[in-house]
């Protein structure tokens, strides 16, 4: 069980300890040692090379603007609500009302939003606000050679809401939405400078990213 929660959430635990008289070092380097370590997944040079190389690092994001025209009681407007009850945007109906079936909105940025969008500039007239996250779910070698020739590993991975999109994911219109289904990347890599380094990515077609 803590394995696969290791192996899922990698970035997510932190070590601490007491160590305020010696032999809680001792017992310390005891549970790392006998606990802990057998615990961890075990990866070789090339997988952690891809780890690290922030080319799954990716970020999808919902464009909030400043001032739209919606359809009266639609999905957009309630993802606009939404993200006025989680407190991002504050959100003011245009004194007319509805016309022709649709509602004018004035949205402004609040300061738990600014924190929360990427690239904020003050004046900007739509906001991007982060609602999914690429997630690396296994590495395995396609094609092993040389030490210094390049190889081939297959990436399995997926995009995984975070908590805004969890939280957005009934009021977001699905075409705006990646498919959480895994998919698989090629992946090179060649030995340079005593290390490996990602060489060249080769991920599924666009059509192959978004929901149906």
């Amino acid at each position: 069980m803590r394995r696969a929660l290791f192996e899922r959430y990698p970035d997510r635990f932190l070590l601490g300890s007491d160590t305020w008289i010696d032999e809680r070092w001792e017992l310390t380097r005891f549970l790392q040692r006998k606990k802990l370590v057998p615990e961890l997944p075990v990866e070789d040079d090339e997988s952690m090379a891809i780890r690290n190389s922030g080319q799954f690092k990716g970020q999808e994001s919902i464009r909030v603007q400043r001032a739209l025209w919606v359809e009266a009681g639609g999905q957009e407007e309630a993802m606009y609500q939404a993200l006025h009850d989680a407190g991002l945007v504050e959100v003011e109906q245009d004194k007319f009302g509805i016309s022709e079936g649709k509602r004018f909105l004035h949205v402004q940025i609040t300061d738990a939003g600014k924190a929360v969008a990427t690239h904020w500039q003050e004046g900007a007239f739509a906001w991007d606000f982060p609602i999914a996250e690429e997630k690396i779910i296994d590495i395995q070698p396609s094609r092993r050679s040389e030490k210094y020739r390049p190889d081939l590993y297959t990436v399995a991975y997926r995009w995984e809401l975070n908590e805004l999109g969890t939280r957005l994911k009934d009021n977001v219109p699905q075409q705006w939405l990646t498919s959480s289904e895994p998919l698989s990347a090629q992946v090179g890599l060649r030995h340079s400078n005593n290390e490996w380094k990602v060489d060249t990515v080769q991920r599924p077609s666009g059509e192959a990213l978004r929901r149906h």
